[in-house]
């Protein structure tokens, strides 16, 4: 038969290395392997994690191709994996795989004999390195072989042999060496006789004390060993005794230290919060003296109205002395904290009526409405007297954000205060009659232009809404959701009545659907001020503003009367005047 011979050999491709003969580094598998990681059955009976990972590197074209190669077994370049795995498989199992083409095996030969030149080229000069490593180290430790603990210290072998075997040394105090694990190992190696105790003690802070709490001797005579290793115990014990004496007077001594110190840090400390109490009581007076003085500066009005504003806001601590708002120190209000005294600012009614400005500025007090009584659960009942200069002497009636104003009734006792002021008993009509109305209108026509202008002007139509009045308390109903997360909300809703300052004549908005609905909101969650919108018939509607400035009101009961500006009492004081 003759000899086989390996298919396109590419001899660069092929090396030796440590794992054996190998083509593209890919060592060549023992027949075996190839066995056990090439057939599925034979690698399921054996599924370790160590072959699975062999298998999946093997069965891959790199790697299948590599024992091609290496095998000397004839393949194509077009063959997939599958092919090339079968291909392999089958030359394993025939036996090809256990002796190599002879051109392979020369190469193998040849490459390892290279291989094994240089390896003996590595471990000569490995070898020499090392002897030349050695010769610096013995340099060096001959440096330092005169000072035994540091001769122990750098390298424990050669100390023994330099200063113990060498001398024949009896016995030697080595204690204050600090590589004693080091120097137990070379002795037990060396066979050289050792004695060593070590005290573990809490008093021992620094190295200063290490030759009191650790004993190392060294020596060929055991008898000479064990005497010096006794005395040496012996004086570090008494030594020790001492030392904690000392240790434990030191230590109470610290501790009182520590305790002096405490003692001085808190006095420093409360004295330190005494003068920074002092020291803020001292600039409170100075501010609220600032405030005292800046509010009788002589200053326009209105400044000084907002300076009474801003020391409200001071003196109930929703800003602190610098004028910054304190966050945290006021949890947000309800609308019961919107009651009390009011600035407010028109700009529309005193540009048109200058005259009619009040010399303490316009205001208005926002109390509780006893007259009316809220039919939600939960609600309250608000009114409000204020002066607008030439709308003056004015109440209000209010309803929160959705709520309506039939949710209002009128409470047991103020039966005749309902919504017009007018009384069942028809009072009224008998105060005038259709003749007299008649009488009264021949007049009229007989005026010149000028009065029916005028007469005009006072007979402006007037839109009412009447509440029902009721004999027994009404019944309650509770908020549906959304009346509930509107009535937290800081804007109101609001019908007035007043008079104009002028000839007195009686002025009212009773609108709470249409588009002439007054309403003011609160701009702060503390409800300290408001802007809001008012329809008036001498004006129109103007935008005001309010500022608070105490949290005075009238009692409930004291305050104006609604009645007071019925559409009767109008009626009479307008027959009156003409």
């Amino acid at each position: 038969m003759a000899p086989r011979k390996s298919p396109d050999l590419d001899v660069e491709h092929f090396s030796y290395t440590d794992s054996g003969f190998s083509y593209n580094d890919i060592a060549a598998e023992p027949v075996s392997r190839l066995l056990l990681l090439l057939d599925d059955v034979a690698l399921a009976k054996n599924p370790s994690n160590k072959n699975k990972e062999d298998a999946k590197h093997l069965c891959t074209k790199k790697g299948l191709t590599a024992q091609c190669k290496l095998y000397g077994i004839s393949f194509k370049g077009s063959d997939r994996v599958g092919d090339l795995k079968e291909k392999v498989l089958a030359a394993a199992s025939s036996g090809l795989c256990k002796t190599l083409p002879a051109d392979l095996k020369a190469l193998r030969d040849k490459l390892k004999e290279k291989y094994d030149e240089e390896e003996a080229e590595r471990e000569a000069l490995q070898e020499e390195e090392e002897l030349l490593g050695l010769q610096l180290h013995y340099e060096d430790f001959l440096k330092v072989a005169d000072d035994p603990i540091k001769a122990i210290d750098y390298d424990p072998a050669l100390f023994l042999d330099h200063h113990i075997l060498k001398n024949k040394t009896k016995a030697m105090d080595m204690t204050k060496t600090y590589h004693v694990d080091n120097a137990i190992a070379a002795c037990k190696e060396k066979k050289v006789y050792y004695r060593t105790r070590y005290w573990e003690q809490q008093w021992y802070r620094d190295s200063m004390h290490r030759q009191w709490n650790e004993v190392f001797v060294v020596g060929l005579d055991k008898k000479a060993v064990d005497k010096m290793f006794t005395e040496i115990e012996q004086l570090n014990e008494k030594n020790i005794k001492e030392l904690l004496k000392q240790t434990e007077k030191e230590e109470a001594e610290r501790e009182k230290n520590r305790q002096a110190r405490k003692e001085r840090e808190a006095r420093g400390k409360a004295q330190k919060e005494n003068e920074k109490l002092e020291a803020q009581t001292a600039r409170f007076k100075e501010t609220l003296v600032e405030w005292e003085e800046k509010v009788r500066e002589p200053k326009d009005k209105w400044s000084r109205m907002m300076r009474k504003h801003e020391e409200f806001l001071f003196k109930e601590g929703f800003k602190d002395a610098k004028g910054n708002q304190r966050m945290g120190q006021k949890k947000a209000g309800t609308v019961e904290d919107s009651m009390g005294h009011y600035m407010l600012r028109c700009d529309e009614t005193e540009e048109q009526w200058p005259d009619s400005v009040p010399v303490e500025g316009f205001s208005m007090t926002i109390r509780g409405d006893a007259a009316r009584i809220c039919g939600i659960k939960g609600g309250i009942s608000l009114g409000a007297d204020f002066e607008l200069g030439a709308y003056e002497q004015c109440i209000a009636r209010f309803w929160r954000e959705g709520e309506k104003a039939s949710d209002y009734t009128v409470t047991r006792g103020y039966q005749e205060d309902n919504s017009d002021g007018e009384e069942e008993d028809g009072e009224d009509e008998e105060d005038f009659d259709e003749s007299e109305e008649e009488e009264e209108r021949d007049e009229e026509n007989t005026d010149d232009e000028n009065d029916e202008d005028e007469e005009d002007e006072h007979e402006r139509p007037r839109k009412r809404v009447k509440l029902a009045k009721q004999d027994k308390k009404p019944a309650v109903r509770s908020p549906t959701p959304s009346e509930a997360t509107k009535n937290d909300s800081r804007k109101l809703y609001f019908i007035h009545r007043g008079r104009e300052s002028g000839e007195g004549e009686i002025q009212y908005q009773d609108d709470t659907t249409g588009d002439a609905v007054s309403w003011l909101e609160f701009t702060d969650d503390s409800f300290t001020k408001f802007f809001g919108v008012i329809h008036i018939d001498i004006a129109g509607a103007c935008e005001f503003y309010g500022y608070k400035t105490s949290t005075t009101t009238l009692d409930p009961t004291a305050g104006r009367r609604w009645n007071d500006y019925s559409e009767g009492n109008y009626e009479r004081e307008r027959r009156g005047r003409w």
